[in-house]
């Protein structure tokens, strides 16, 4: 049998709201498991009007605390292979514990990008959006930079140790992702 998790504003027997056919499931504004079918895949339209989707559906997921975007990585381009590989290392790395390998991979998957540094973003029209972006990818280079040096002049714990940790990793790494993806949107054809 397949359930799904429905919204109590469903009708149940096949009915349109308003027209008396169907039945109310359970109490308005509440999730519930409905059974929808005995066996097999069963293909199941819901129409909600886009007015309510946020506030009854998006809000009570709570999709709101995480960041969804769709990404574009070139895999299988093979200018692509070192930097996306270097990409591979830096989510070991943050999966393994491991900040300032996080910082290192993600530097090195920047580096790795094809062609000349400086002219990333030369395909764009010149103007403020294009002055823009170089200046922010400079700036997470920076700051990405600045992650793989130890704390200069440190006593106590933090002598020797890197001054980022997995909060620090997990920003830089999906930075990182981010801003290959818009490059890899803006440099590559579809």
């Amino acid at each position: 049998m397949t359930e799904t998790r429905c919204y109590a504003d469903v009708l149940r027997g096949g009915g349109q709201p308003g027209d008396g056919v169907g039945q109310r499931l359970g109490e308005p504004g509440v999730w519930q498991t409905e059974s929808i079918g005995e066996q097999g895949i069963q293909d199941l339209d819901v129409q909600v009007a886009r007015s309510d989707w946020y506030e009854q559906v998006v809000e009570k997921l709570g999709v709101g605390s995480y960041l969804l975007t769709p990404l574009y990585l070139p895999y299988g381009v093979k200018t692509w292979q070192a930097t996306l590989g270097h990409m591979d290392e830096a989510l070991r790395a943050l999966v393994q514990g491991n900040p300032p390998g996080v910082f290192g991979a993600c530097r090195a998957a920047i580096d790795a990008l094809p062609g000349n540094k400086t002219e990333i973003f030369a395909a764009m029209a010149e103007g403020k959006k294009r002055d823009a972006i170089n200046d922010l990818t400079k700036s997470i280079g920076v700051y990405i930079h600045s992650g793989r040096h130890v704390v200069p002049n440190a006593g106590g714990e933090q002598a020797g140790e890197f001054p980022v940790d997995r909060r620090d990793a997990s920003f830089v790494y999906n930075m990182t992702k981010l801003l290959l993806s818009h490059v890899a949107s803006l440099t590559m054809v579809p």
